[in-house]
């Protein structure tokens, strides 16, 4: 996903450089029909596979909470999400918009439109590349079907697996209960999905308008303009979700804790934290990292040794699991709070 949004950034910011030089109406177009191609055909696929990309961490989620993060459970799903987030619509779509000749110059770049801008949805318009009108079927399966159920997936996905944590609560026959809980479920998926409604919602509000509607793409400019800029931002906002995720908030002196899992082998006289060897999972982030936080230490017992290890106190402990690799934001992983949570206190 970063890659293909680095290349997107990259067409993005080469703008109106290459817009063919002899075209009308642009300012600073020093390109040629070649350069435009590139610069639409490199934005419609990279911006389409890091959605894509986006999406898929909802299956991923999915598989790796309901197997409790165990590696080789979930691992394997990766390669088929390659594999889809290509073929599925970005790849062969960019490709036949190359037989049709239809990366032209848009709002700023050239994009996936037909020349003279609005040709296509205005029947008084003759086109000079490109499709000279679209279809109510071609825009149906081309637009409508690919942005609309790009939005509903993921959002289907999260709230189903949001039901099946819950029901594992409640209903513990069912399932082996998973340590994250369904109300983080709600608030992480709802965190994960903003990211992707607030930069394609404009895209659907002015496709709707252009294509429905009949509006002139003359009056959607100033909208397609700030549509555009605010998905040029995607990357910004994917990375303050993942921010989200892998840092865990302060609150004062110390950070929240989950009286769930907080349960572990307790000295009473010192407070502090004792634990075994675990043999953790290594997981996507933080592999096998025992890091701190807050000011707070955690440390976990190699191999070589037999003795416990002391750790922080129990106030300054904290698990904060996310959805998306079951690490704990504060640097312990799922297996050391499962551990944790089964050892009784003395």
């Amino acid at each position: 996903m970063a890659i293909h949004l680095m290349i997107y950034g990259l067409a993005y910011l080469v703008g109106t450089l290459a817009i063919p030089r002899d075209y009308d109406g642009y300012y600073g177009n020093f390109g040629t029909i070649g350069t435009c191609t590139v610069q639409g055909f490199s934005m419609f696929v990279c911006g389409r596979c890091a959605l894509l990309y986006y999406m898929s961490f909802s299956v991923y989620s999915y598989i790796g909470v309901l197997n409790g993060f165990v590696k080789k459970k979930y691992m394997w799903c990766e390669k088929w999400i390659h594999i889809f987030v290509h073929i599925i619509f970005p790849v062969p779509v960019g490709i036949y918009y190359l037989f049709v000749q239809r990366y032209n110059p848009g709002e700023g770049f050239c994009t996936e439109t037909s020349y003279p801008m609005g040709c296509d949805v205005e029947n008084h318009v003759v086109c000079e590349r490109g499709p000279d009108g679209n279809g109510a079927n071609q825009i149906n399966i081309m637009w409508l079907l690919p942005m609309v159920g790009g939005g509903l997936l993921p959002a289907i996905i999260m709230f189903t697996l949001y039901c099946k944590i819950r029901e594992r609560e409640e209903e513990p026959e069912l399932g082996e209960p998973c340590v994250i809980k369904s109300r983080d479920i709600a608030i992480q998926s709802c965190v994960y999905l903003s990211a992707l409604y607030w930069t394609q919602l404009p895209f659907i509000v002015i496709g709707g308008l252009r294509y429905y509607l009949k509006a002139s793409s003359e009056s959607l400019v100033p909208y397609s303009l700030v549509a555009q800029a605010n998905f040029a931002l995607f990357g910004l906002w994917t990375m303050l979700t993942y921010r989200n995720f892998s840092i865990c908030s302060n609150k004062g002196n110390g950070t929240k804790k989950n009286a769930d899992i907080e349960a572990t082998t307790v000295d009473p006289a010192s407070k502090e934290r004792t634990t075994r060897n675990t043999g953790a999972t290594d997981f996507i982030f933080n592999a096998e990292e025992q890091s701190s936080y807050g000011g707070g230490s955690s440390q976990s017992m190699t191999a070589k040794t037999a003795e416990p290890t002391r750790l922080e106190p129990v106030e300054q402990q904290q698990f904060s699991f996310n959805i998306f690799d079951g690490t704990n934001a504060s640097g312990a992983s799922i297996v050391d709070a499962l551990v944790g949570a089964c050892v009784p206190r003395q």
